[in-house]
């Protein structure tokens, strides 16, 4: 069985808990999509003795931003959601939603800013992204 630990990552004055799955002493991977931009799914960091993470060891995605307007009614939302994963899965692009009209997407590392601009352009569904918090 695969443990699980909760760390935290602190950016900015705001504080996040992402998943992690423990390789070793105070070094985890982390298997859930963050928020924060500068880390990724997939990337492997250092924790603290207060599961705090210190530095990112290797990264393993970039992380992009998504938001787009709400849709009315929970079936058009659904749908949106759905479309949007389906679309962007083509790309290796994975996403969390985190409200009913933000996401995170995990983005490949080789992956260029550019071509991630043309995918978004093309998306049949229309959304905002965002390289940066502001």
């Amino acid at each position: 069985m695969n443990e699980t630990i909760k760390l935290s990552h602190q950016l900015g004055g705001y504080n996040e808990t992402i998943f992690g799955q423990p390789l070793g002493d105070n070094v985890a991977v982390l298997i859930n999509i963050p928020h924060a931009l500068n880390i990724g799914k997939g990337d492997i960091v250092e924790y603290d003795e207060k599961l705090c993470i210190i530095r990112v060891i290797c990264r393993g995605t970039k992380t992009a931003g998504g938001k787009y307007k709400p849709k009315n009614g929970l079936i058009k939302a659904i749908s949106f959601q759905h479309e949007l994963t389906d679309h962007l899965k083509r790309f290796s692009i994975e996403i969390e939603f985190i409200s009913d009209n933000m996401f995170s997407m995990s983005v490949p590392l080789n992956m260029t800013t550019q071509k991630l601009q043309e995918i978004v352009r093309d998306c049949p569904m229309q959304f905002d992204l965002y390289l940066e918090r502001k």
